[in-house]
């Protein structure tokens, strides 16, 4: 999640828009991505958030000569949020996890407060830090009962945080600074990110409610940094810095308090990050050429080929921005020119950008089902849950529980941990099906990802006694089948007679006795 707000690159649009002004044509749809559109015939429209699953989307269209907050949904389209009283412009900048909630800033006569809309209220005036002229609403909590905003990027001020109970509230700056702002906060709201320094060097900035602001610092070699957007537990905060390889988007831990330089992609010489998913582990942003994405994987990468990979048409579009990508992966939002015009895009019904990554993949073996065999997966994503499955007779996948798990072919399977990265199982297999498939998904607060199906090939072909093993004590019971198929099936009622047909003839007779005695001298039957 959350990327409610942007940071630097954002910011730094801001100071423009007041003299924007461009011709547009419609709104057109383009497969998976889709311009948010424009609520005049003419002007520009970004998108700076998107809700938890990509079904909303906020940011700001052009509106005759003024500018209007946003709020786009698939369903509703555009949709105009309104001016505060005396007011004639508003940005949308933040939005609730289900979409149904808004904040920003809206002019008003010799100033700009800080603005809550819901679909049953409207736009609502939240006000201003006492001495402060302007103020934004810049983030937002999942269920958009707090909000996080501070001054313009150009203008010194506090950071500030408003609470449907508490209401404005003044966090100040870090002693000394001349100003701070929250660009961005945790799920709970009781974690934000942004900075606090003085206009001329600004640094990042942690803040939360137990222990208020701290530094986060600057990339080795770099003055300045900001932060941007925060993961939904609080643990990741990225953003941007300079150092002594030029300005870099930033990946920090709270764990450790570490700064890791996200690089940049291949052919460029900068990189800005303003979004970053739910886990932390993928980020967005933008650089010299267009709009970025990173992940620890692939590193820093062009967004545009990654979409097209994906199956996403971006036919006339030039991605410049991308803002904000969704909590559950699947949907991004930005800016950039459709057919030469500035619009906001959304990109929704992507596979989870930020599922965990699977670094090792379950083998398969061919066993015995008398004894336990072991499936492993790995990862490198933290904080995940694992859940394996089976599939027997191509019926479907089924989850696996503590203990025995009935299969519909008529087996079942017993499992000790179906829940964990290493899971032992044994299997009562059903009649007639040889080959058995496991698999393992793996899931974080983000989304999914199953692993490779590992298939489990039974020892049958030979096994005439079904001890497990093919030697001389399946002799007999393999003359006992040639000869007296009836017997044979008494005699071994858990065995198949077609475990006899050891040249894959689809019959068991006396062709198959070369291949039989080919299987006990050899070790083994193909």
């Amino acid at each position: 999640m959350k990327r409610n707000t942007n940071g630097n690159g954002r910011l730094l649009r801001l100071a423009t828009l007041a003299i924007l002004g461009a011709g547009f044509s419609p709104t057109i749809l383009a497969q998976s991505i889709q311009s948010i559109g424009i609520l005049s015939p003419t002007g520009n429209s970004e998108a700076f958030a998107v809700n938890a699953d990509g079904s909303a989307v906020v940011g700001y269209s052009s509106y005759g000569s003024a500018l209007r907050a946003v709020r786009w949904t698939p369903t509703g389209g555009l949709q105009n949020l309104g001016v505060l009283p005396g007011g004639v412009r508003t940005l949308g900048f933040a939005v609730s996890a289900e979409g149904d909630i808004v904040t920003g800033m809206g002019t008003i006569p010799g100033g700009g407060h800080v603005f809550l809309w819901t679909p049953a209220g409207g736009i609502q005036d939240l006000g201003t830090l006492a001495g402060q002229n302007v103020s934004y609403g810049f983030a937002m909590s999942a269920d958009g009962f707090v909000v996080g905003g501070g001054p313009s990027s150009a203008g010194a001020g506090h950071a500030l945080r408003w609470t449907e109970i508490g209401g404005l509230e003044d966090l100040g700056t870090i002693p000394s600074d001349e100003a701070a702002a929250l660009y961005a906060l945790s799920a709970d709201g009781s974690a934000g990110a942004g900075y606090s320094g003085m206009l001329s060097a600004k640094l990042a900035m942690y803040w939360s409610a137990s222990s208020g602001m701290e530094r986060i610092g600057a990339l080795p070699g770099g003055l300045y940094s900001e932060a941007s957007a925060i993961s939904s537990d609080g643990q990741y905060v990225t953003g941007f810095s300079d150092s002594s390889n030029g300005v870099r988007a930033f990946l920090w831990s709270r764990a450790d308090n570490s700064m890791q330089d996200l690089g940049v992609a291949t052919g460029r010489t900068l990189s800005y990050a303003t979004g970053i998913s739910s886990t932390g582990e993928v980020v967005v942003g933008y650089d010299e050429a267009g709009a970025v994405i990173w992940d620890k994987t692939n590193g820093m990468r062009a967004l545009s080929p990654v979409l097209t990979s994906l199956g996403v048409n971006l036919t006339g579009w030039s991605l410049s921005y991308c803002y904000a990508i969704s909590s559950d992966g699947t949907a991004l939002v930005g800016a950039g020119r459709f057919n030469g015009q500035l619009r906001g895009w959304v990109v929704r019904g992507l596979p989870s950008l930020c599922a965990p990554e699977i670094t090792q993949q379950p083998a398969g073996i061919r066993a015995c089902s008398g004894f336990p065999v072991t499936f492993s997966i790995d990862t490198s994503s933290p904080n995940v849950a694992f859940q394996w499955q089976v599939n027997a007779d191509e019926s479907g996948w089924i989850d696996l529980q503590i203990g025995q798990t009935a299969l519909p072919c008529g087996g079942n399977v017993v499992a000790d941990t179906p829940n964990a990265a290493s899971m032992q199982a044994s299997l009562s297999p059903c009649v007639q099906v040889s080959d058995y498939a496991f698999r393992c998904t793996v899931s974080n607060t983000c989304g999914q990802r199953a692993s490779d199906a590992a298939h489990w090939q039974l020892i049958r072909t030979g096994d005439m006694n079904c001890d497990c093993a093919v030697n001389n004590f399946d002799i007999d019971p393999f003359v006992l089948a040639l000869t007296a198929p009836e017997d044979y099936a008494a005699a071994y009622p858990s065995c198949d007679i077609r475990y006899g047909d050891v040249n894959h003839d689809g019959f068991m007779n006396n062709f198959d006795i070369d291949s039989f005695v080919q299987c006990l001298t050899s070790a083994g039957c193909p």
